[in-house]
């Protein structure tokens, strides 16, 4: 297939198609590394899941609970399915925290960081599976579709 992305489709998303064994935004790990990755990540929601439901709400357990889930998802590329699951649940009760304890708004800026992650992973993993991208090639990264008629 011979799918083409331009400057000027904001539908459509590169990416790199990794040889076997390779794994990652840029094909930069092993399978096996991005696999141990993916379950550091799984581990650290589960973690910070027991905490959220166990911790009291205060200013400073919030604000750790928030900054933590913020790196958790730091890289939406690495966010398996079940992690990004987990970082849109602990957000919204992290932010369901914050309203009950009735703290200010700013403690909500990570987790709203960490749910713009989870969203990115989610786009990601949708137009991987929707054939609309392309292995990005430097010949026609900076044409538009005007452009490529010619």
């Amino acid at each position: 297939m011979d799918f083409k992305c331009y400057v000027d489709d904001f539908s459509c998303s590169t990416f790199c198609e990794c040889h076997s064994g390779f794994a990652g935004a840029y094909c930069e790990a092993t399978t096996s590394e991005q696999e141990l990755s993916a379950n550091v990540r799984q581990m650290a929601t589960n973690n910070l899941e027991e905490l959220v439901n166990k911790e009291e709400a205060t200013t400073d357990s919030v604000q750790a609970w928030a900054d933590t889930l913020e790196a958790i998802a730091a890289n939406p590329r690495d966010l398996s399915e079940n992690s990004t699951n987990a970082t849109l649940a602990l957000g919204k009760s992290i932010i369901d925290n914050v309203i009950e304890a009735r703290l200010g708004a700013d403690k909500t800026e990570p987790v709203l960081n960490a749910l713009n992650a989870a969203s990115k992973a989610n786009k990601l993993r949708t137009s991987k599976n929707k054939n609309n991208h392309q292995i990005i090639t430097v010949s026609n990264v900076f044409k538009t579709s005007d452009e490529s008629e010619e």
